[in-house]
C-alpha cells in the first residue's frame, strides 16, 4: 500500500504540475522541439522487507546489501513545451561482505561476498514545467527489470537471475548552467518483485515474494538539443 501511494503520489505531481505552470506568471518555456539527455550518479535503497538476522555479522551484512550506487541515464524528446516521451534506464549496484560467518544448511564460511545488481530499461512519459532559470521534469514508465545476485562462497561463485515487470517515476530539480546545459538533483523509484531465481541450469523458488524495488537519489548533468 505505503508503495502504490508514493507511486500515485508521483503521478500526480507530473499530471498537476503542467496546469498550474500553464497559470504562472513565469515565461512560457520554449516552444522548440527539444531533445534531452541526463546522466547521473548517486545513492540507491533497496526497499522491500528485510529478515532480521540473529548473528551479528550476517545482520550487518544484511543491512549493507540495502545500500547501493546509481548509474541513472535519461534521453527524452519535448515535442511540446509542456510534454515528452523518452526512455529511462537505471543501475543499481550493492556490495557487502565478511569473513567466519555460519550460514544454516550450508555450515561454516571463511569468506562471503554477495552483490546484487538492478538494470531497469523503460519508456516514459514525460512533462516539464520551466523557468528562465530552473525547472522542473517529471516521468513515469514501465520495463523490465533484470535482476543479477553474484555470491562468493569462499572460492566458489554463484550467480542467481530474475527478469520482471516493473514501474519507475522521477522527478527533477534542474538549474540552467546556459541554453545547452544544466545540472540537477532527482528523486525516483523503481517496483518490482520475483518468486523465483535461476541458478545454472535450475530454477530455485524463493518460498515468498522477494523486492527488488529501488529509491534512488542522483545528481546529474543534462545536455539539450533544439530543432
Amino acid at each position: 500500500m505505503k508503495k502504490t501511494l508514493f507511486l500515485t503520489g508521483f503521478m500526480c505531481i507530473i499530471m498537476i504540475k503542467p496546469i498550474f505552470a500553464q497559470q504562472s506568471v513565469i515565461p512560457e518555456p520554449s516552444v522548440d522541439k527539444v531533445f534531452r539527455v541526463a546522466i547521473g550518479g548517486g545513492y540507491g535503497m533497496q526497499l522491500g522487507k528485510r529478515e532480521k538476522q540473529s548473528d551479528p555479522k550476517l545482520e550487518q551484512l544484511s543491512k549493507d546489501l540495502m545500500n547501493g550506487f546509481v548509474l541513472d541515464v535519461d534521453a527524452q524528446y519535448f515535442f511540446s513545451s509542456v510534454w515528452g516521451i523518452g526512455i529511462n534506464a537505471n543501475y543499481v549496484q550493492a556490495n557487502a561482505e565478511a569473513n567466519d560467518i555460519t550460514i544454516s544448511n550450508v555450515g561454516v564460511i571463511d569468506y562471503y561476498r554477495e552483490s546484487p545488481v538492478y538494470l531497469y530499461a523503460g519508456p516514459a512519459l514525460v512533462s516539464r514545467s520551466e523557468g528562465t532559470k530552473f525547472s522542473m521534469i517529471g516521468s513515469i514508465g514501465a520495463g523490465p527489470i533484470f535482476y543479477t545476485d553474484r555470491v562468493y562462497l569462499n572460492s566458489i561463485q554463484m550467480n542467481g537471475k530474475a527478469t520482471t515487470f516493473g514501474l519507475n517515476a522521477g522527478i527533477s530539480g534542474e538549474y540552467k548552467i546556459n541554453n545547452k546545459m544544466g545540472v540537477g538533483i532527482k528523486a525516483s523509484y523503481t517496483i518490482g518483485s520475483i518468486k523465483s531465481l535461476t541458478v545454472g541450469n535450475q530454477t530455485v523458488d524463493l518460498g515468498s515474494t522477494q523486492s527488488v524495488s529501488n529509491l534512488m537519489f542522483t545528481l546529474y548533468l543534462s545536455l539539450y538539443g533544439r530543432k
